[in-house]
């Protein structure tokens, strides 16, 4: 059922614009012939067509094919007829157009029409045999979705940092009707609401890089925290990057064992660091010059200052590797 409503209602939310078109034909005194119903609210269309008798206020879905449809004033709506130079102003009850009509008395001439037109509190219908009305046409603009990676979220998750919201486009046609008949139809203007873009983020954050994942970026933050990015688009977060002498130990050599002061057995991955620098059990990264030394955990002592001693395999590694400069990334755990 289809109600003609004040601004509370679902229509005037919808910015509903409705008109009704009566060619009508006298039929005796009080009687109604033949009616032309023509319905749009910038989503769909709707027309009673000639076949039928009388003006009950029966719809039939230009879209759909579907009738039965009522347009029916809500008891309480304040509605003005204009008509020629009079004007009259009842308050309706829950009753059809031709229901309200009839009872003010008010008979529509054979080549007259009623238009319809939905004002801020009230409706106002004016009779006459010529008529220009708005029609809006309007059509969904999509919004659009982009993605952007973040650091601040584990690798494989999403959030949407940006809700996104459809725009519309809104053609206005001003059409002229004469005795029940469309005699132009002319466009008007368009108006057009902008759609929102959609953010969503993309996690990038892992919590271990493969030997061979390279580092492709530093990104330091004013504060000297950041992140690193990886050949693979995974990224590390870091606290804080330190400037450190680099030098390598292995097993067997210098008196150096197999466990390290945490209890862990030797391998390559550890580092032996001052513990006021690198709190023990810290995780870090190290790219030393001319060396991506990679992911390493502090978990032997032995160290002073800001300097590490990175584990390597072999003696002659560390000899290759001697003593070098080296920038050591504490990672967030």
């Amino acid at each position: 059922m289809r109600h003609l409503h004040t601004p509370k209602t679902v229509w005037l939310c919808r910015c509903l614009t409705l008109l009704l078109l009566l060619s009508v034909t006298m039929a005796g005194a009080t009687g109604w012939a033949k009616a032309l119903y023509l319905f749009s609210d910038g989503e769909q269309s709707a027309a009673l067509d000639d076949s039928h008798s009388g003006i009950e206020s029966l719809l039939l879905n230009l879209d759909t094919g579907k009738s039965g449809e009522d347009a029916v004033l809500t008891e309480g709506t304040l509605v003005t007829v204009r008509r020629g130079g009079e004007t009259i102003t009842a308050t309706a009850r829950k009753e059809t157009v031709k229901q309200f009509l009839s009872r003010m008395d008010i008979i529509p001439g054979s080549r007259e029409m009623v238009g319809i037109e939905l004002m801020e509190n009230s409706v106002m219908l004016t009779i006459s045999d010529h008529l220009t009305v708005f029609e809006r046409v309007t059509e969904k603009a999509e919004h659009e979705t982009v993605y952007r990676d973040t650091p601040d979220l584990p690798k494989g998750e999403e959030r949407v940092a940006r809700k996104g919201m459809d725009g519309q486009n809104t053609a206005i046609y001003e059409q002229t009707w004469v005795s029940g008949e469309l005699v132009t139809s002319q466009y008007v203007e368009e108006i057009s609401t902008t759609s929102v873009t959609e953010v969503v983020e993309r996690g990038t954050a892992v919590s271990y890089v493969e030997p061979d994942d390279k580092l492709v970026n530093v990104t330091t933050q004013s504060d000297g925290s950041g992140y690193l990015t990886f050949a693979s688009g995974g990224t590390m977060k870091f606290s804080k990057a330190v400037t450190v002498t680099a030098t390598a130990y292995t097993a067997g050599y210098d008196g150096v064992g197999t466990r390290t002061a945490t209890g862990t057995t030797v391998h390559k991955g550890v580092a032996a660091v001052d513990k006021r620098v690198f709190p023990l059990g810290s995780k870090l990264y190290v790219m030393a010059k001319g060396m991506e030394y990679g992911y390493t955990s502090a978990e032997d002592t032995g160290m002073k200052g800001q300097k590490i001693d990175l584990y390597m395999d072999t003696y002659k590694e560390c000899i290759q590797f001697g003593r070098r400069t080296a920038t050591v990334y504490l990672l967030d755990n």
